[in-house]
């Protein structure tokens, strides 16, 4: 559930503040009472406009590399991808090197030309967004000026080292190593020298060699090699933020074939145990301990507890080699303590302000910037604290008294006769809050007093004719001030005397209150506010509020205009409305009910079959209403009734309602795009023929959109009865999608097939992959080709029969 959903309405409305994409899903709303259950579920789905969680990065590339660059975008629908560079589409050339597969880009042999400002667009029928990276590709002769070899190096007679070479070169350098100048050792594929079997006639300087195009460079290191285990990895220094995690390395070199070596880690003394089912299993690990390879030491997900000295020990049967490191967690500031209101007597019954007192916790490595304070009333949940303040500068709390106490004096906004607890809880602006001081939580209860809050809510309406219905939330315990509470209402005619107008008054132990005004008062203004009072005095009135008088059943009907078939299943009904007036529709326009059922023109008359009519609320003050649902080909009668909260008004004379019969269920077929124009396209299809209980066709459309757009975009073009048009405004570079039907007075028929195309005519296209393969005639002159080959043959089926020939 989204962490920041409320509930209004007694729970029965749930609100989603900033809808997330990760709160699509279904809701099911439970309602219990004593005797049942009953549970409804909905499914909540969105939409967004399309977003990048990771953007494209800057590349720096050598020169005649390969480079693979993929974007990837969240949104609801899939977005499709299209490439751009410094501004311009890109597609694929093989020519330049360069592909594109929907939201890849491939460049093959990077060079200056692929340099530039690269552009990823995602976009769905939502919105779009866009992410951009820069590309350069580089030339560089190698250099150890940023990352030279180390310049010495120690390991054990009979053991093994590996020293790193990692110059800067583009393109990349080939590496090799030399000592006296003769090549050594094994060079691994990343360009490190890998020695093994160490003798002590192996020390000495040993060089690197990086060479490319444009230059050689070197780099030495001096190998001195030992009878005993040496460190050749030494744990060092960290220092991680609170549930973060860390590795502290531990490598030795050794003689693996004269003596074999443990590794063991202490923390501040403490040896720790890496067999399982303990405390330090759950943070500390290493992984390569079986096969001695290292000693790295894992600290997973650190906490305040694990700040301190660790200790890699090397023991072997020639002895033991250690070294340390200290890991400090820092972190927001720990949890404040010795929370109390200062000067409370021994019932805690307090007067007027409160002045409350805390200490700060462990420091973390982070001071307090600010604080937040909470406070819960005996009547709340246990969960339910309120925040009293949430941003209290720890500037503005320091007693300069009192050095080692922070204190802040509360001025309102408790109530009187409700006893409470606090907490606070210390933060910083960098790295967040410490958890809230925990108890046990003492209560401190403030003397009785008059109300301070006022109800909330203060509505109604509605209700028998003759009555003003008022009701207003109650006021939650905690407000109550004293032990017992009570209302008092107050009410007036708003549109009466505003000076001498005399209010109403009614006290009462209830959240509502229905007073007579009697029949002619229907649907007036009444100005209504409330206040709560207990034994020491009232409380502050609610703010004046508007409640209409109950409404009046209405008299008057509408008039009647036309009613007509808009396809096969759905009519249109139009009537002029009702006047909005008091007097007409004796209050709030509520609608108009539409009553109908299947019988013929005779119901004019007064219909036999009404009985069994079917109805529909067209809700607000409005002059048509459209029927769905009907069959084709029938014959309906119908009436029209207005109505306001009261209930429905007389009814309407019967009127008749006859519907269209089908509309065709074929769709056109072989629907072919050729290029037309500089920005229009022709369009050629195959008509479609109707059956039984199908109006006669009257045309056809076509709907058609660009492809990264949807459907609900889409124009429509009407050809009337011809089987060929021109769709013009195609702009280049765009693909579009079309769909055609045809269509009759019974409607809109089926849709064809998805068909592609571009200015250049029809194409085979993939909306995932966005690859375009053109299928389409290249030019005008294709058709008339046809066309004069269609003709050509109509003229040789017209030829008269021969013998009507004769020979000259």
């Amino acid at each position: 559930m989204h962490p920041q959903v409320r509930y209004e309405d007694h729970n029965r409305r749930l609100i989603i503040p900033k809808a997330r994409l990760e709160d699509t899903g279904a809701y099911t709303c439970i309602v219990r009472s004593a005797s049942n259950t009953a549970t409804r579920t909905t499914y909540l789905g969105l939409q967004a406009r399309p977003s990048f969680p990771y953007p494209l990065r800057n590349q720096h590339l050598d020169k005649g590399s390969d480079f693979t660059w993929r974007c990837s975008a969240v949104g609801v629908p899939v977005p499709t991808y299209t490439w751009f560079k410094n501004g311009k589409l890109l597609r694929t050339s093989t020519q330049d090197g360069i592909t594109v597969k929907g939201n890849t880009l491939m460049i093959t042999g990077v060079d200056s030309q692929h340099e530039g400002m690269y552009q990823c667009e995602a976009r769905n029928s939502i919105g779009m967004a866009r992410s951009s990276a820069q590309l350069r590709a580089l030339s560089l002769p190698p250099t150890f000026a940023v990352t030279p070899v180390a310049s010495s190096k120690q390991a054990a007679e009979g053991g093994e080292i590996t020293i790193a070479c990692r110059p800067q070169a583009a393109p990349r350098a080939s590496i090799r190593w030399e000592r006296n100048g003769a090549e050594v050792g094994t060079v691994l594929p990343n360009g490190d020298l890998h020695l093994t079997d160490l003798a002590v006639g192996d020390s000495g300087m040993y060089t690197c060699i990086a060479t490319n195009d444009l230059g050689e460079e070197r780099s030495s290191c001096y190998l001195t090699v030992k009878t005993n285990s040496v460190f050749v990895e030494e744990p060092d220094d960290r220092e991680i933020l609170v549930n973060e995690s860390t590795t502290l390395p531990c490598r030795a070199s050794f003689d693996s074939s004269q003596t074999d070596i443990v590794y063991t880690w202490t923390f501040n003394n403490h040896v720790i145990d890496f067999t399982g089912g303990n405390d330090d299993s759950a943070t500390y690990s290493i992984p390569n301990v079986a096969s001695r390879q290292d000693g790295i030491l894992y600290i997973t997900s650190a906490k305040y507890k694990h700040e301190g000295t660790y200790t890699c020990h090397v023991t072997s049967v020639t002895g033991s080699i250690s070294s340390s490191a200290y890991v400090s967690v820092s972190g927001p500031p720990g949890e404040p303590g010795g929370v109390h209101v200062r000067g409370a007597n021994n019932d805690r019954s307090l007067k007027g302000e409160l002045e409350l007192w805390w200490q700060k916790g462990s420091k973390h490595g982070f001071d307090v910037t600010y604080y937040i304070i909470e406070y819960r009333s005996v009547y709340d949940d246990r969960d339910a604290w309120k925040v009293l303040i949430d941003d209290l500068p720890d500037s503005e709390t320091s007693l300069d008294e009192y050095p080692d106490w922070q204190g802040y004096m509360i001025r309102g906004g408790l109530s009187p006769g409700a006893a409470y607890h606090f907490r606070v809880t210390s933060c910083n602006v960098q790295v967040g809050c410490s958890p809230p001081s925990s108890g046990p939580y003492v209560y401190y209860r403030i003397a009785a007093a008059p109300p301070i809050h006022p109800p909330d809510n203060v509505g109604g309406g509605g209700g028998a004719e003759g009555l003003l219905q008022m009701k207003w939330d109650p006021l939650p315990r905690s407000k109550w001030g004293a032990d017992f509470i009570s209302y008092i209402l107050y009410f007036r005619l708003k549109d009466g005397d505003p000076i001498n107008g005399q209010w109403q008054k009614v006290k009462t132990n209830r959240t509502y209150h229905y007073a007579v005004v009697g029949l002619d008062f229907y649907y007036l203004q009444y100005t209504v506010k409330v206040q709560a009072f207990n034994i020491k005095g009232s409380g502050p009135n609610s703010t004046e509020a508007i409640v209409y008088s109950a409404e009046k059943l209405p008299e008057a009907t509408p008039t009647f205009l036309s009613a007509g078939a808009v396809n096969a299943t759905a009519g249109m009904v139009y009537w002029i409305p009702v006047p909005n007036t008091r007097e007409t529709a004796r209050g709030a326009v509520g609608g108009y009910q539409i009553n109908y059922w299947q019988e013929g023109p005779q119901c004019r008359g007064g219909g036999d079959l009404e009985a069994g009519a079917t109805s529909i609320n067209i809700y607000g003050d409005v002059g048509e209403g459209l029927v769905i649902g009907l069959d084709a080909g029938s014959a309906n009668c119908l009436n029209i009734q207005f109505y306001n909260a009261a209930g429905l008004g007389p009814k309407t004379d019967n009127y008749y309602l006859e519907m269209t019969w089908l509309p065709p269920k074929l769709y056109p077929e072989y629907v072919t795009v050729i290029s037309h124009g500089r920005d229009s396209v022709r369009l050629f299809w195959k008509g479609v023929s109707t059956y039984f209980e199908e109006e006669p066709i009257r045309g056809y459309r076509v709907w058609y959109w660009e492809v990264t757009e949807d459907i609900r975009a889409a124009r429509v073009v009407d050809f009337g009865m011809s089987q060929t048009g021109v769709i013009h405004g195609i702009e280049r570079d765009m693909v579009y999608r079309l769909r055609m039907l045809a269509y009759s007075k019974g409607g809109n028929g089926t849709k064809s097939m998805d068909v592609f195309f571009t200015l250049g005519g029809q194409v085979t296209y993939d909306p995932l992959t966005t690859e375009i393969r053109n299928t389409a005639m290249k030019h005008p002159g294709t058709s008339l080709y046809l066309l004069s080959v269609i003709l050509l043959v109509l003229h040789v089926v017209v030829l008269p029969p021969s013998d009507s020939f004769h020979q000259t």
